[in-house]
């Protein structure tokens, strides 16, 4: 198993972070996922609790479909989401206010691959880490520059 922590200041408040990850996370997950060629959600509505999403990513030079299910959503504070394919990820995206009109962005994530892909976990690690860390890069400048 693979598992990864990390926190970033963002210079937005927590409600406007929320609405980039969460409310909008259709438009905006391929914006800080390099690696996903589509993205589309399968279920009807708004982002919600038990939302489903349909991803195709490039992998080691491969594509693979996966399924994104949202765990968690709490306005302005939490949306946690699952991803089931050749691998399982448990993904947390935890908002907490700053100090003046920023906040905090944690990822917190596990990811385990399953049957013969385990033998590739100890090849990604560092690549599923530097990924995550991207990815807050990529939010923080995408709302920083929108600010």
């Amino acid at each position: 198993m693979i598992t990864v922590e990390d926190t970033v200041d963002i210079g937005r408040p927590a409600a406007d972070v929320f609405k980039f990850v969460g409310t909008d996370h259709l438009k905006n997950h391929p914006r800080w996922d390099s690696g996903i060629v589509s993205f589309k959600q399968t279920t009807d509505g708004l982002v919600k609790e038990g939302t489903i999403f349909e991803l195709e990513r490039s992998m080691m030079g491969r594509r693979q479909t996966m399924r994104l299910v949202v765990t968690a959503f709490k306005p302005d504070k939490e949306m946690s989401f699952r991803i089931e394919g050749p691998m399982t990820a448990d993904m947390h995206m935890l908002i907490a206010p700053g100090e003046r009109s920023s906040s905090k962005l944690t990822i917190r994530g596990q990811t385990q691959f399953t049957g013969i892909g385990r033998v590739l976990e100890p090849l990604v690690r560092g690549q599923f880490k530097q990924q995550v860390a991207r990815a807050q890069r990529g939010i923080k400048e995408m709302l920083e520059a929108a600010g």
